[in-house]
């Protein structure tokens, strides 16, 4: 199942009211940012400039 948009626990409360049981949920992207094919336990540096348009695009909604 891949949901795009989710509130606190909103995800775990529409299944919990299908009779569905969530072990876990794993976050695979944030804003920009996007695990891709990331290996299990992998490290990889995020580039300076995602940083910075994170960073513009946080202060414009500030």
């Amino acid at each position: 199942m891949t949901l795009t948009e989710g509130k606190n626990r909103e995800i775990r409360r529409v299944l919990e009211f299908m009779g569905l049981q969530v072990s876990r949920l794993i976050r695979v992207a944030y804003g920009p940012f996007d695990l891709g094919d990331l290996a299990v336990r992998g490290v990889e540096e995020v580039p300076a400039d995602a940083i910075a348009a994170l960073r513009r695009s946080i202060g414009k909604r500030a």
